[in-house]
């Protein structure tokens, strides 16, 4: 390891540790006791575990920094996205959580303001080993748009009434074969184009039921010029990536 890539280690490890003051003193406190006399307190125990946590703070903050391969986008994608993270704020849109019945899963978007809400029901299927997301789409429980699409294609974009086009991609996690059931690890993306802001959340299914790994959640992007789902990062308006599965995994 690199003395560059050390001292960026510590630096994390720093940065982390002091924004959370609080906790980390109350940690400390918690190893020493309420004693107040040294000969009781084994410090080396003490400073072995600071170690440690120490050691769990820098992995944490290296998950957060590398599960995401977050790029530079282009300024018109910038300022789409931006737009729609302040149509989010404005509307005070929310996403429901994801309820599953056998082979299917609905979830919402409300439009809190607008009195509005926009659905989709997802119902998995399988032929020739192939897996399919069906995908249906409603506006205050009107049906706007009915799609099936192939798990692992390039997203693809069906109009969705006065929203306008609503971009779907469905991509694989790691998936575990075994002699008697397949586990299919899998996420989810919706993108409304026009207006730069979509919905996205990952589950796994395995003897015809679902399990949630992660709930919808809503995040501000685009398409790129390859047609790709792109999320811009919440915390750097400059940054995005490709819709994947590194949250998942």
């Amino acid at each position: 390891m690199s003395k560059l890539w050390l001292l960026l280690l510590l630096v994390a490890a720093f940065q982390t540790v002091h924004s959370y003051p609080a906790q980390e003193t109350d940690y400390l406190e918690d190893l020493a006791g309420d004693s107040q006399d040294e000969e009781r307190i084994d410090w080396g125990k003490i400073k072995d575990k600071i170690g440690q946590k120490v050691t769990e703070i820098v992995g944490k903050v290296m998950w957060k920094t590398t599960k995401v391969a977050w790029k530079v986008i282009k300024p018109g994608l910038k300022l789409s996205a931006k737009a729609g993270k302040m149509l989010i704020q404005k509307f005070a849109v929310a996403a429901t959580s994801l309820e599953c019945d056998k082979a299917t899963c609905k979830t919402c978007v409300k439009l809190t303001k607008l009195g509005m809400s926009a659905c989709t029901t997802t119902t998995i299927s399988s032929e020739k080993s192939t897996v399919y997301f069906t995908v249906v789409g409603e506006l205050n429980s009107l049906t706007v748009f009915n799609e099936k699409i192939k798990l692992g294609d390039m997203p693809r974009c069906v109009p969705a009434g006065f929203i306008g086009k609503v971009c779907l991609k469905a991509i694989e996690a790691k998936t575990k074969h075994d002699s008697k059931e397949t586990q299919l690890n899998y996420c989810l993306g919706f993108l409304a184009e026009r207006y730069s802001f979509g919905i996205k959340f990952c589950a796994t299914y395995e003897n015809q039921h679902f399990s949630v790994k992660i709930e919808p959640e809503l995040f501000a992007g685009g398409l790129d010029e390859d047609g790709d789902i792109i999320i811009v990062n919440s915390q750097n308006e400059s940054q995005g990536a490709i819709f994947g599965v590194e949250e998942y995994e």
